[in-house]
């Protein structure tokens, strides 16, 4: 680059300020050049390029204003402060092109490979559904397991404890499967004819067909654009044999397709879903998860889509010895730093994984973690804006009578800022919003005719705005 972003910074500013480093976190301090003040603006020569074009002509650098919230990189400094046109920008950055679009859509520079790195993004695979009747049994078994969750209080303590609310297993159609009593003293579990489930016919070594094994515990659906792709059971710790797995894929389950919320700006990466799903509990805006279901294993493309696409990727795979992952650091403890620029190791400071953070100082303690280690341009919070705010619902059409779970949930989407993520069925694969209405909303999501009119929608999100729809395809309830 020509000129450092922490130049440019001081010639904005004429001077005052940002003369030495506060510390040793190569951090700058001084007045803001759009609200003043003496010391809130911070700036960090050395952040690693976040947006696209910043990323491409290697612009390093990053700022933000305590005060005010004006926060960006390299590039966004030259179009928000310095007012430059795309023109201007493209010569002095030293990046060819004339258009914006083009130059924004280019793909991220891998880092160098060295040796025995592992697959390149580009030999990633892609994520292929299990036969159809395969995903109609193993939806009928989530959805019964899901319904036995909530009826099943000591679990839900469990789940709590490790920082998944109800509201949360709700959301991602978490479940309890109490499997079939067996003879000997075996721990209950249920076996299926894989060909019933759409499978092809496996012998064992006496020559009979091998059956689908489904363990009793706790039942982790997968989803992926809402197709349900994987069934993944937690089995309780007294029926873990020695050496026996704990978390048993379901046959016909895509092993490939790691568990992931779509389009985030920021992923927390871990290997189990349920820490994973402490993530969403703690509801830091635009942090999202990647749950890989164990420490050797690639995303797959899709997934490494919305990967590359973030602006931070903090790697909380237990590799530490703590976490039992050290044999494994050699190869994978480096793949994801080398193949996503923003990405950065992260392990969680208490424990080997979010689950033990959660049960030790709490899912606040996990927000604040969380919050701490993200870049300066997530960290802030957009300033509440001017003037005044309808936020009144808009009413129902006249004459209308809805039911009254549809009616709540229509009041909650018009009030707050929310979104439904819905799949099959009206299946909710998860929502977005504020954490006060959240449960309430999940909860509402369980009811019946409320999935029957999210379906009606007929959309792969459903927020206030396209929340009446089925009012012209359902008919209307008439007092």
């Amino acid at each position: 680059m020509p000129v450092a972003l922490i130049d440019l910074v001081r010639a904005r500013c004429s001077g005052q300020g940002f003369a030495l480093p506060v510390g040793s976190r190569s951090e700058y301090q001084g007045p803001c050049p759009v609200c003043g003040g003496k010391d809130r603006f911070r700036v960090f020569p050395d952040q690693s390029p976040s947006g696209e074009l910043a990323v491409r002509a290697g612009a390093v650098g990053g700022y933000w204003c305590r005060q005010c919230g004006l926060a960006g990189d390299y590039v966004q400094w030259l179009v928000e402060v310095e007012g430059w046109d795309w023109t201007k920008i493209f010569e002095f950055i030293g990046v060819e092109g004339g258009a914006q679009a083009r130059a924004v859509e280019s793909p991220r520079p891998a880092r160098p490979r060295g040796p025995s790195m592992g697959r390149e993004l580009s030999e990633l695979e892609d994520v292929e559904l299990p036969p159809a009747q395969w995903r109609e049994h193993a939806q009928k078994l989530a959805d019964a397991s899901a319904a036995a969750l909530v009826r099943n209080p000591h679990l839900i303590e469990w789940l709590e404890a490790r920082g998944v609310p109800l509201w949360v297993a709700q959301a991602f159609n978490l479940g309890w499967f109490a499997g079939e009593s067996q003879r000997g003293g075996r721990p209950p579990c249920a076996y299926r004819n894989r060909e019933g489930w759409g499978l092809p016919r496996v012998d064992n070594a006496n020559g009979r067909p091998k059956s689908i094994w489904i363990p009793r515990g706790l039942v982790i659906p997968n989803y992926r654009d809402n197709e349900l792709v994987a069934v993944r059971i937690r089995r309780p710790n007294q029926d873990v044999e020695p050496g026996g797995k704990k978390y048993v894929l379901v046959a016909g389950s895509n092993q490939r397709a790691c568990m992931i919320t779509p389009g985030e700006r920021a992923y927390v990466v871990q290997e189990a879903a349920l820490d994973g799903l402490a993530v969403i509990a703690a509801g830091v805006p635009g942090v999202g998860m990647c749950s890989m279901g164990t420490l050797t294993a690639y995303p797959d493309r899709q997934a490494a889509q919305w990967l590359g696409n973030a602006v931070d990727i903090l790697d909380a795979l237990d590799f530490e010895p703590q976490g039992r992952g050290e044999p494994y650091g050699n190869k994978f403890r480096h793949w994801w730093g080398a193949r996503f620029p923003q990405c950065r190791r992260t392990p969680v400071p208490v424990g080997k994984d979010a689950g033990e953070l959660v049960q030790r100082i709490g899912l606040a303690g996990l927000k604040t973690w969380i919050e701490s280690q993200l870049s300066p341009v997530l960290r802030v919070t957009a300033p509440a804006p001017r003037g005044r705010i309808e936020s009144a619902p808009k009413p129902a059409p006249q004459g209308i009578v809805l039911p009254e779970p549809v009616e709540r949930l229509r009041l909650l989407l018009s009030v707050n800022r929310m979104e439904i993520r819905v799949g099959e069925s009206g299946t909710v694969l998860g929502c977005r919003g504020p954490d006060a209405v959240a449960g309430e909303v999940a909860m509402l999501c369980q009811r019946p005719v409320v999935r029957e009119w999210l379906a009606a929608v007929g959309s792969d999100v459903v927020t206030g705005r396209n929340f009446m729809k089925p009012m012209k395809t359902m008919g209307a309830w008439r007092g």
